[in-house]
């Protein structure tokens, strides 16, 4: 092998410049070793990486030594950064789907009691260090006019998405999607950013209530986007009206908080740590 062969040259004016390109060499077949060694097969084969491969569940390409990253030959550098990179996009998607996969898998598991009036005991003010989505302010409709497109009553009660149904006394302004046959008890409302008053939101008729076009279908694209949960495995739930704006919490299908959301604005906060502590009206 080469290290005999370079063993024979010692004691010969070629020794040396053998002997730096064999520990060249060397360095970057460990380092080709080195990132194949995060995949199921071969990932780097004749100078190429091949994307097809898949990476292992518990690859680890942080706090790589940099005589994996630098060995000295350019086009071998460059091709291990794209492998590099390629098995963490394959992670980020492994992530997602088991973050999926497990909503799914909790809101089959998700007690299914007959809904009751959510009360205000457990109400509370902002919560600290939870983990929760980061604070976002996405620009909406400020039309704060009643709308009948939302269903009847409070969070926990049952009904069509979108559809419009009669109170006693007036229609319903509440908007109730995702999982609607739930137990309010599993709700982490000590955690909400925004306090819950269960008296206003007993006032399912408020104008308030009313989502401004498209902001709720980009909180749900952007909770996807992230692997908070799939499809509309989710329970929304009013939680407050401040300053004429309807606040509604997003929980997971296990009553986990995840983030309250001003109706109107689209502006969202939960409880991450370095994310914002503001609250839009504060």
């Amino acid at each position: 092998d080469l290290e005999k062969l370079l063993k024979k040259l010692e004691k010969t004016k070629y020794y040396d410049a053998a002997k730096k390109k064999y520990d060249n060499l060397k360095k970057q077949i460990e380092a080709v070793q080195k990132i194949n060694s995060q995949f199921e097969s071969d990932a780097l084969v004749d100078g190429s990486y091949n994307a097809s491969i898949a990476v292992k569940s518990d690859a680890n390409f942080n706090n790589l030594p940099e005589s994996v990253t630098t060995t000295g030959n350019a086009s071998l550098d460059s091709t291990v950064q794209e492998a590099i990179k390629g098995g963490k996009t394959q992670l980020e998607e492994k992530a997602k789907a088991a973050s999926a996969t497990s909503a799914a898998t909790a809101s089959e598991s998700v007690n299914t009691a007959s809904p009751a009036a959510p009360s205000g005991d457990n109400a509370s003010g902002a919560a600290s260090n939870g983990d929760g989505a980061a604070a976002s302010n996405t620009s909406g409709a400020q039309n704060g006019a009643a709308n009948s497109a939302g269903s009847a009553g409070s969070a926990g009660s049952t009904g069509a998405t979108g559809g419009t149904t009669g109170g006693s006394a007036a229609a319903s302004t509440v908007v109730t999607r995702g999982i609607t046959n739930y137990n309010p008890s599993i709700l982490q409302r000590n955690r909400s950013r925004v306090p819950y008053n269960a008296n206003v939101v007993a006032d399912t008729s408020n104008p308030a209530w009313t989502w401004a076009d498209g902001v709720l279908d980009k909180i749900i694209e952007t909770s996807h986007s992230r692997g908070y949960f799939s499809g509309d495995n989710f329970i929304l739930e009013p939680v407050n009206i401040i300053n004429g704006n309807g606040y509604y919490n997003l929980y997971l299908p296990d009553g986990t908080y995840l983030f309250s959301i001003n109706c109107k604005t689209g502006y969202y906060v939960g409880n991450g740590s370095g994310h914002s502590d503001k609250l839009d009206y504060e």
